[in-house]
């Protein structure tokens, strides 16, 4: 309830609620500091979102979220260089989730400048579970990028996840304007051998045994 009360009064009353917000900015371990800094992104000054840079830089996953979700509602204009060179030091920072917030967010304000931080870091992830966060990446550089971005995008047409490679696919063309000749990956891929006729019949007359903590 403090919480929503406190964003409601930010937006309201910036002024009234400057005292709030810097309570909870200096308290430790204060619940209400992801909504302090979201107040002082969604006042918008120069001034409030100079603020929230400690907290940007401090790694904090769930202070920068709500960071980045607030920013993504202001202008690109009203945006500073300072908050915009601290978003791409939380890109060197690898973590997936926000890594792929502010590919979204870079995306959104046509931030072309992001285009590197989002190059580099790209070959850190290179895991099935991290396809979400290639796909946003891969998007990303095929909005704000140019044909130096081509080899690094035509390496995503060889991920293993079809979501990767068919927003590689839809990278290069925003780039280049042609389609790249690609075969899409099965959904789902067989990776054991397939039984023989004989085994699957004998299955047929075997019991299953399962053990469970109750027997």
């Amino acid at each position: 309830i403090k919480n929503k009360a406190l964003r409601t009064l930010c937006l309201l009353n910036p002024g009234k609620s400057k005292s709030y917000i810097q309570n909870a900015l200096t308290a430790k371990n204060n619940p209400q500091l992801s909504s302090a800094l979201g107040c002082l992104v969604a006042v918008g000054t120069p001034e409030s979102l100079k603020e929230t840079l400690p907290f940007l830089k401090g790694g904090n996953p769930l202070i920068i979220s709500e960071s980045i979700e607030q920013l993504a509602q202001l202008e690109a204009t009203k945006i500073p260089e300072e908050i915009k060179s601290a978003l791409k030091e939380v890109v060197y920072k690898k973590d997936p989730g926000l890594v792929a917030l502010i590919s979204e967010l870079a995306t959104q304000k046509g931030w072309k400048d992001f285009v590197k931080a989002l190059s580099d870091i790209y070959p850190v992830y290179n895991t099935d579970e991290t396809s979400e966060t290639k796909s946003t990446l891969v998007s990303a550089l095929g909005q704000l990028g140019s044909d130096a971005e081509i080899p690094l995008l035509n390496t995503a047409l060889k991920d293993n996840s079809k979501q990767v490679i068919s927003a590689a696919a839809k990278a290069i063309k925003q780039i280049t304007g042609s389609d790249p000749n690609i075969l899409l990956p099965l959904n789902n891929r067989v990776l054991e051998i397939t039984p023989t006729y004989e085994q699957v019949k004998g299955a047929f007359s075997r019991e299953v045994l399962i053990k469970t903590n109750r027997g």
